[in-house]
């Protein structure tokens, strides 16, 4: 159920957003190279080409999309980030208070001194949580979640796999 609840909120904040397009400074399409939005209301960003760097700071909400592999997506300093990512990618969302995710294979996604922190990733993932209120992640494949100064957590494993956790490691192997 919280699954689901992550996923539905993940997808509307950040296909809502998509359609607005407010406050960005670029509102087309980013191409190979760097979109960044800073300061005002929202900014929602979107990216077909492989290697997109997008950034948000100092926004209430912000949104980044990438439709490629190997992007990069941060955030500094906002009340709600959402990203999207198919493959290889890296996600750094910092200082905020809510931030979601849904990132495909080879993810590397990392959460720093926010509230809330949830993220569903592909196999071969990596998830780092640190000074996290809340973090909650979905492995779909095989992942590492590193959980450092988390108040509480949930990981979830795709069939197949099986969760351990030791110490402030947890991990999603095949059976």
């Amino acid at each position: 159920m919280r699954t689901q609840m992550l996923r539905a909120w993940a997808l509307l904040s950040l296909l809502g957003g998509l359609t607005l397009a407010v406050g960005c400074k670029r509102e087309d399409d980013c191409h190979g190279d760097t979109c960044a939005c800073s300061g005002g209301e929202e900014c929602y960003m979107t990216c077909s080409d492989d290697g997109c760097r997008q950034s948000c700071s100092n926004l209430q909400r912000c949104g980044g999309a990438c439709h490629a592999d190997d992007c990069q997506f941060s955030c500094t300093q906002l009340s709600e980030c959402s990203s999207y990512c198919e493959k290889n990618c890296q996600i750094d969302c910092r200082n905020t208070q809510t931030c979601s995710a849904i990132c495909g294979p080879g993810c590397d996604y990392r959460c720093d001194m926010v509230d809330n922190c949830g993220v569903e990733v592909g196999p071969d993932s990596r998830v780092v949580c640190n000074q996290v209120g809340d973090c909650d992640v979905v492995c779909n494949g095989a992942c590492e979640v590193l959980l450092t100064g988390v108040g509480g957590h949930s990981v979830e494993c795709a069939n197949g796999f099986v969760k351990a956790e030791r110490g402030g490691l947890a991990t999603c192997t095949a059976l």
